[in-house]
């Protein structure tokens, strides 16, 4: 996420000492602090520190960025010093720009990387560039054009200011410019007083739009602390399925119509053997995924890029080393090393939505974070053990949502083969996820935020069809996700008819991420409440847990015809049933808890024998 706001700040213009407040969809959610030296040789530090915080479905993330940039008296570019931190942890990027190169030097932890890459054309300061902003935005149509560099983001890569016109704006005469980035979809609209220096700056991003605008100190340091976006902010990033999976992680083949909502942004590669794209067009897209089959492949794939430690894929750490070789240092099969370190992340870290990008050194110590944490550990190890290893990005179908997901993908007889610790599946992953492309993560995660600019908060995504145990089902257009008549309830995707018992009535039945519930039948203080927990690494772990937290005994029962478990306590009663991976939990509360959860489980019908 870090980096999706890099993008915004890279190449702002500010004046000697200038504060800002940032809004996120309307909520104060940080500040921007810039500052500019003259140096004796004629040259100028630029010094911008941004903080970000945003709380979401109650967890705090926080972002700090610091960036200081030397330039020469000719205003070139002559080095940069990043700081980026979400956790613990700060990771620093040094870069020097010495003739036709770029030498970088990466750190997180005690640990620290190095690496080059070409400079094939000098790269503009931000005082430079704020002087030709000055000097060449006269008229509307006018454009100034310079690149520019941000080490967090990849190469160096072209800005583009246009003068659209000029107006009065808190009674200063203000430059209304459009701001665009070669290789960054979409663009952003500033105001820019007379000698150049940002007033206002507006962006559109997937929680909403982004406003940051020139304030007193003291405004812009009451934005550090934060406030809960709105669920709507949240929403907007996720894409509604027209279909709801029972068990995601089994699907086999999916043919998807995606339908872009802004076909100005364009399409990511969708890069990976596990997809193909059958027709594009501007505004639509049909593509077809398919879970892959292990097979040798010919072509000879270089492994050395994709085994060297980075400033996040550490695998050269202690830790990481140390844990990789116990988990799987004795298996001499690459995949079934692969999928040992696979089933131990998922076993062993726990879901947490304030830890996302983090350096695996950190992560292997915490065992915490998001889908991206969950694939730094395990791309890490699996390079500790020799195997190469990349991160993939894109889309995830999981409780009636696609949403942004990160998984790994590991080189076994020259075939990348997807392994997901967080969306889990035991195996290949499966195909209900999208692939925007493929990232070490030493210096092309850029590429991924501006495929996620293209995509998150801006597609509809519609299932055609699905295979899922050999069988293919077509899904009509305009088909409902599920049907009520009468007293029954029906979802052939979910692959289950439910009765509601005579009086009660059917509620809470469009509920979505992070919500697991699927409905609710209620009368007065009774309630019964189906959900379903979905990519579960150990469901009958979870059965135990519910039993421990009920203070009783589980006992057996079916469910039409499969194996479940009863756990009882007092005002409630759960019955619980695995469907691979997921685990159906039907939950009766107030009055004879026991009778209801009976009268409920009895009426439940699968559709399809598994």
């Amino acid at each position: 996420m870090n980096k999706i706001f890099l993008l915004c700040f890279a190449t702002a213009l500010h004046a000697a000492d200038r504060w800002y407040e940032i809004r996120i969809a309307g909520q104060p959610s940080g500040y921007q602090h810039s500052t500019m030296e003259a140096l004796e040789n004629g040259g100028t530090r630029s010094t911008e520190e941004t903080v970000i915080v945003i709380n979401r479905l109650g967890a705090k993330v926080e972002i700090t960025m610091k960036a200081v940039s030397v330039e020469n008296a000719a205003g070139d570019l002559v080095s940069v010093r990043e700081e980026t931190s979400q956790s613990q942890q700060t990771i620093v990027t040094e870069a020097e720009l010495r003739g036709n190169k770029i030498l970088l030097r990466s750190s997180a932890g005690s640990n620290s990387y190095d690496r080059s890459m070409p400079l094939r054309a000098p790269v503009c300061g931000p005082a430079s560039f704020n002087r030709l902003i000055v000097e060449r935005l006269k008229k509307a149509g006018d454009q100034a054009s310079c690149r520019v560099y941000a080490p967090s983001i990849g190469s160096p890569f072209k800005s583009s200011r246009t003068l659209v016109g000029i107006e009065a704006h808190d009674g200063v005469q203000a430059l209304r410019v459009k701001t665009e980035l070669d290789g960054i979809p979409g663009m952003m609209t500033e105001l820019l007083d007379t000698e150049g220096q940002t007033l206002e700056s507006e962006r559109e991003m997937p929680f909403g739009k982004m406003v940051v605008r020139s304030v007193s100190r003291e405004t812009a340091l009451q934005a550090a602390g934060g406030a809960e976006l709105p669920a709507e902010s949240f929403d907007r990033t996720l894409a509604r399925s027209n279909v709801r999976f029972a068990d995601a992680r089994e699907i086999e083949r999916m043919k998807l119509k995606l339908t872009h909502k802004n076909p100005e942004l364009g399409w990511p590669a969708f890069t990976s053997a596990m997809q193909t794209v059958i027709e594009r067009t501007p505004s639509s897209l049909i593509l077809e995924v398919a879970r892959p089959e292990r097979k040798a492949a010919t072509e000879n794939i270089a492994e050395a890029p994709f085994l060297k430690p980075n400033q996040i894929l550490q695998s050269d750490d202690p830790e990481v080393i140390r844990l990789a070789q116990s988990i799987g240092g004795d298996e001499p099969d690459r995949y079934k090393a692969a999928r040992k370190l696979q089933d131990w992340v998922a076993a062993n870290m726990s879901f947490n939505l304030g830890v996302a990008l983090t350096p695996a050194s950190e992560v292997v110590r915490n065992r915490q974070g998001t889908c991206m944490a969950y694939s730094v550990l395990l791309a890490s190890m699996a390079r500790a053990l020799g195997i190469p290893s990349r991160l993939a990005g894109g889309y995830i179908y999981v409780a009636g949502i696609w949403g942004g997901h990160a998984w790994v993908e590991v080189l076994v007889d020259n075939q990348w083969l997807p392994l997901d610790a967080a969306g889990y599946r035991p195996g290949l992953a499966d195909a209900a996820r999208i692939q925007f492309g493929s990232y070490t993560a030493e210096d092309n995660l850029g590429r991924f935020v501006a495929a996620g600019s293209q995509m998150y908060g801006n597609i509809d995504i519609a299932v055609l069809e699905y295979t899922i145990g050999g069988k293919t089902v077509r899904v009509a257009e305009g088909e409902r996700r599920y049907t009520v008549s009468g007293d029954e309830y029906r979802s052939e995707g979910l692959g289950i008819s439910v009765r509601k018992p005579e009086g009660f009535t059917f509620s809470k039945l469009d509920a979505t991420y992070p919500d697991n519930t699927i409905l609710e039948i209620q009368n007065g203080p009774s309630k019964v409440t189906l959900a379903l927990i979905e990519a579960v690494a150990d469901p009958d772990g979870i059965v135990r847990k519910l039993t421990a937290e009920a203070g009783s005994q589980a006992s057996s029962a079916k469910l039409d015809g499969r194996a479940a478990t009863i756990v009882s306590a007092p005002g409630k009663t759960m019955l619980t049933s695995r469907s691979g991976q997921s685990l159906w939990t039907i939950t009766a509360e107030g009055g004879d808890t026991a009778g209801l959860q009976n009268q409920v489980a009895g009426g439940w019908k699968w559709l399809f024998p598994r």
